[in-house]
């Protein structure tokens, strides 16, 4: 898990000052792939990563404490980390959900529904390292995940559809390499 981890927030700390750019901003053409660069938009220094690691090793240690999935224990750990003053380089969508915790809505209805972001798809990496050796139990999260997205995208769930059947097609022609 923990080599997951490093590389989540190596990735993390590489990639934060190009979220929400254009794939031709200046700083992102020029970029050596190497070097780590700050991020003015969420207020981090060279090397730091954002919320995604912060939110990845919630996941982590709620899986490990919790001995496995607990949503209940992962909504109080999110919770925790934003009331402590500790968090850092999280999105409009990640504040509203976890203050519709704090307000006392269970986790299950705190998404906002039409967003679009990838948190979840960046929080994805400790279940499948958790449940290598359960496939039944990682295909379960799995699903449960992709239908919660769904059910928040209400007004494009077309577009996860249409992206998985490809996404499997590409993984498995790259098994054979």
């Amino acid at each position: 898990m923990s080599s997951v981890l490093l590389g989540t927030a190596i990735g993390d700390a590489l990639g934060v000052p190009f979220e929400t750019k254009l794939a031709n901003y200046e700083a992102l053409v020029a970029w050596d792939g190497e070097t780590f660069l700050g991020s003015e938009h969420h207020g981090l220094k060279p090397g730091q990563y954002s919320d995604d690691t912060q939110m990845s090793l919630m996941v982590a240690e709620s899986l490990i404490k919790s001995h496995g999935f607990n949503p209940d224990d992962l909504a109080e750990r999110y919770v925790d980390w934003i009331m402590s003053g500790r968090a850092r380089g999280y999105g409009k969508t990640t504040m509203l959900a976890i203050q519709n915790l704090v307000n006392g809505k269970h986790w299950s209805e705190s998404g906002i529904a039409g967003s679009y972001g990838n948190g979840t798809a960046m929080r994805a990496a400790p279940f499948g390292v958790y449940f290598r050796n359960d496939l039944p139990s990682l295909i379960s999260i799995a699903r449960w995940i992709a239908l919660s997205l769904t059910l928040l995208m209400k007004q494009r769930p077309a577009p996860l559809l249409l992206v998985w059947p490809r996404l499997m097609r590409s993984i498995e022609n790259q098994k054979g390499c």
